[in-house]
């Protein structure tokens, strides 16, 4: 639901996230706003699935790999950080949580982020 009320742009950050996620996690979206992905371990598996994404809905979600990810984060609109307890491909599998971080603490994690994607190498 949270992933669904963007209006619009998703920001997932998981050194795990995987093509599966994808589907699951993002392919509700279709193509009402821009998604990025910035992931490290299964990044090829998830530029297959972005492949046939952008083919279905004729929009381009961009993805980015860095080796510098500990954290995972779903950021929404920009302005919205949630901090994820384990890996978004694992939800629904093991217990986990999804937490907002505070107004005044979000946009410094997000500063950190972006400045990550603008490092990470394209895939």
């Amino acid at each position: 639901g949270i992933l669904l009320g963007a209006q619009t742009e998703v920001f997932v950050v998981d050194p795990y996230f995987d093509g599966q996620a994808f589907e699951t996690y993002l392919g509700p979206l279709g193509g009402g706003c821009l998604i990025r992905v910035l992931c490290s371990n299964y990044s090829s598996e998830v530029a297959g699935h972005i492949s046939a994404f952008s083919a279905q809905y004729n929009v381009n979600p961009e993805l980015r790999k860095s080796k510098n990810l500990h954290d995972r984060l779903v950021i929404i609109d920009s302005s919205d950080c949630w901090v994820v307890g384990g890996s978004i491909k694992d939800a629904g599998k093991k217990p986990t949580y999804l937490v907002p971080l505070q107004p005044n603490i979000a946009p410094t994690k997000i500063d950190i982020y972006e400045a990550i994607w603008r490092d990470a190498k394209l895939v």
